[in-house]
């Protein structure tokens, strides 16, 4: 399978892993496609050139300890929703987010 190949699959199982998460979580995904699937292609060279699904939006330092706050969704994300409606990533939103 070609590494293009590659990434389309994983994205795809992003995909459904995150609209599970979203219905759970009470969020929901971007609706701008072309955003979620930048994030997702992300997502999926991050998984893998490191071997985890690290944040596009944050830096890989290489300590294990501090990059698993970075494993998406981060640490952060619910935080940045409360605060903003949208996560960093812009992958997901708050149910009520409406860009401005």
């Amino acid at each position: 399978m070609s590494e293009s190949e590659e990434i389309e699959k994983i994205k795809a199982e992003l995909r459904q892993r995150y609209e599970r998460y979203v219905e759970r979580a009470g969020l929901r995904l971007n609706p701008d496609k072309e955003q979620v699937d930048a994030t997702l292609a992300g997502l999926a060279m991050r998984k893998l050139k490191f071997g985890k699904f690290y944040c596009p939006c944050k830096v890989v330092t290489g300590d294990p300890a501090k990059d698993k706050r970075i494993i998406c969704p981060c640490a952060d994300h619910k935080k940045e929703i409360e605060e903003n409606g949208i996560c960093t990533c812009r992958l997901f939103l708050s149910k009520d987010y409406r860009e401005e």
